[in-house]
């Protein structure tokens, strides 16, 4: 992929040039018998397992010829070997179904193989269905086990668990980049070290092979399967750097502005990539309750007043993150400053009433003409998982640049300030509208015993200038903080993420309340 510097999007887009061969001379016919062959061994529980033809070893990275179908493995460059002894130019990873061209020297994604792989799999969870017996998916009321002397003797002498240190790395693994893709690792980085988001793919909830999308045969490919796909390759215990390349093809078939190897913006691809994880989560209802909107939505209140007569009129959008300029602005001022030198500094910025002025008059209800208004932003509805996005990339003064104010952020924050109230300041609460609705109907006080602390957890970083650049991460992984840059994985202080330029900040919530949420306006 090194070799491609961009392309442009084709939705039956072909890996490389070997793979198309591949393709075109019936390998194809070759790549479905290896599938079918490997469904029988299961289906039948043969004791037969796959072995390097030139060391016999069960590991190493094992990889299947798709010219002849004999087995490799990688690590001890067997499949290399195979490769100048031979000229058969791709092999298949026999664990995660990954297709590696000997020539170009890298995992490729080659569309018709794909589906290949996708048909034989479903082809197997359906054989698998079929041959289940009913009776195992009926509801059986379970009665409640009480174990008896012997049964405790034998649960306290083997109830010893092995347990993860503190030091233990599972769930750290680097990502290779497969031209110019720093900026998807380091959003998949904060993905998998997101609490929530990790117990939602590690308890089993969307499992690939029970997933209706894929089973119902849709030529789409699902966010979601993949993503579930990241986290598992990130806890199977494994260290070396993998390579998500199925996954950045999902992502090019659901946005086809971010297709191609040039470098991409990390916070267009979190917003896209939450857009369709919701979405692949069949998430089209007004009330949506995936996951994602479960951790990330929350909910900005617009207050529109009228300087007249100091009617409000407030108006409720659901966000996923809160975009914070960075660029100096007359309607906000502190310390002689008008450039913010920190997040709190920015979220006041944010939440601070601002003038409309005589050209932006609308017309008042209770005035009955045209009024000038006050604008102020602050949080209605607290989301589990907050991204804070401070807009580095912008024009400014008919300029396109690259803001590199320094900003400090903390460590804990606590946004208890920048939240809505039932009794704004110099307006009564008669005097509130939701949309036009009439009277504000929140329970008096409700909002500010909102659990507010927030726990910085994740920093996505950008290095360079508006046209070119890297991306880095940092993230927190049982107590201590790791530097992500693509492959490579290195411990971090905490001074390292604190004195950081910050681009993405991922702060997550002390507290986790378990309530539904109340039904936004959307008049």
């Amino acid at each position: 992929m090194a070799s491609l510097k961009s392309i442009t999007y084709r939705e039956n887009y072909k890996g490389c040039k070997h793979a198309r061969t591949l393709t075109q001379k019936k390998g194809l016919e070759q790549l479905k018998a290896f599938k079918k062959c490997s469904q029988y061994f299961r289906e039948n529980k043969s004791d037969y397992t796959p072995t390097c033809r030139t060391c016999g070893d069960i590991g190493g990275n094992l990889h299947a010829c798709l010219t002849c179908a004999s087995y490799h493995c990688r690590r001890k460059e067997h499949l290399k070997q195979h490769y100048k002894e031979t000229k058969h130019e791709l092999a298949i990873d026999v664990a995660n179904n990954a297709v590696y061209c000997l020539v170009c020297g890298e995992y490729v994604y080659d569309v018709d193989i794909d589906r290949v792989i996708i048909n034989e799999q479903r082809q197997a969870a359906l054989s698998d269905l079929k041959r289940s017996d009913p009776s195992n998916f009926r509801r059986t009321a379970f009665s409640e086990w009480v174990p008896d002397g012997t049964e405790k003797a034998i649960l306290n002498q083997h109830s010893k668990r092995p347990r993860l240190t503190e030091y233990s790395s599972l769930g750290l693994r680097g990502l290779n980049n497969l031209g110019n893709t720093c900026f998807m690792s380091c959003v998949l980085q904060a993905f998998v070290h997101n609490p929530p988001l990790r117990n939602f793919f590690l308890s089993g909830s969307h499992r690939k092979d029970r997933c209706m999308r894929r089973l119902s045969g849709d030529s789409k490919v699902c966010l979601v399967c993949e993503l579930n796909l990241i986290f598992t390759q990130f806890f199977k215990g494994e260290i070396k750097p993998y390579s998500p390349h199925q996954l950045l093809h999902s992502v090019w078939t659901h946005a086809h502005h971010l297709a191609g190897y040039e470098q991409q913006d990390a916070h267009e691809f979190f917003i896209t990539f939450l857009n369709g994880l919701h979405l692949h989560f069949q998430g089209t209802s007004k009330n949506c309750k995936c996951i994602i909107h479960r951790i990330f939505t929350g909910a900005i209140q617009s207050d529109l007043r009228c300087l007249s007569c100091g009617t409000v009129s407030a108006t409720i959008e659901p966000f996923w993150d809160i975009s914070l300029d960075l660029h100096s602005t007359n309607n906000y001022k502190q310390a002689g400053s008008s450039v913010p030198q920190s997040l709190i500094e920015c979220l006041e910025r944010f939440t601070h009433p601002e003038k409309l002025g005589s050209d932006s008059k609308l017309m008042c209800g209770t005035c009955k003409s045209l009024q000038e208004r006050s604008k102020q932003l602050t949080l209605l509805h607290l989301p589990v998982v907050v991204c804070f996005h401070l807009k580095r990339f912008g024009s400014y003064s008919n300029t396109s640049t690259k803001i590199k104010t320094r900003i400090d952020f903390p460590l804990h924050l606590d946004v208890g300030p920048y939240l809505s109230t039932d009794e704004p300041s110099e307006i009564s609460n008669q005097n509130v509208t939701i949309n036009g609705r009439g009277k504000c109907t929140h329970q008096q006080g409700s909002l500010s015993k909102t659990r507010a602390d927030y726990s910085l957890f994740s920093v996505v970083n950008h290095h360079g200038t508006l046209h070119s650049g890297h991306y880095t991460s940092f993230v927190r992984h049982a107590d201590q903080w790791f530097r992500c840059d693509d492959s490579v994985i290195t411990h971090a202080r905490v001074e390292d993420v604190l004195t950081s330029e910050g681009y993405l900040l991922f702060y997550i919530k002390d507290e986790l309340e378990y309530v539904e949420k109340p039904e936004l306006p959307t008049g």
